[in-house]
């Protein structure tokens, strides 16, 4: 059994500066599929709505909100960073069923408590 401490994480919240006005989304784990809205600049300072589902990765860097995803529709060798931050205009978890089609996951409930199966 797994357990994450609830002061612990009630204290991380607040030092993110999420209080009691947010809900709980989601979690994500490795592998997971994620569908990111986001704002994003050009270097001619051109402004498009970036709309993509990505497999996430990874925390990068919990400081600065950054995660690592990978592409799911194309191989890239380098790390992709997105950071969750005022550019995200709309975040959803995904899953599919057995024929590919893509569902958003919706009414998550917070774990603090896991089972870790053996393997």
């Amino acid at each position: 059994m797994f357990v994450i401490d609830k002061v612990w994480y009630e204290n991380e919240k607040t030092r993110k500066g999420i209080d009691k006005t947010f809900n709980f989304l989601f979690s994500m784990h490795r592998d997971e599929l994620i569908y990111i809205e986001r704002i994003v600049k050009n270097k001619d300072k051109s402004i498009f709505i970036s709309k993509d589902i990505w497999k996430f990765t990874a925390t990068n860097n919990d400081q600065t909100n950054k995660i690592e995803v990978k592409p799911l529709h194309y191989y890239e060798r380098k790390q992709l960073m997105i950071t969750i931050g005022q550019s995200i205009q709309l975040l959803k978890k995904v899953h599919t069923d057995i024929l590919g089609k893509l569902y958003e996951s919706k009414d998550n409930k917070l774990k603090l408590e896991f089972t870790i199966d053996k393997i």
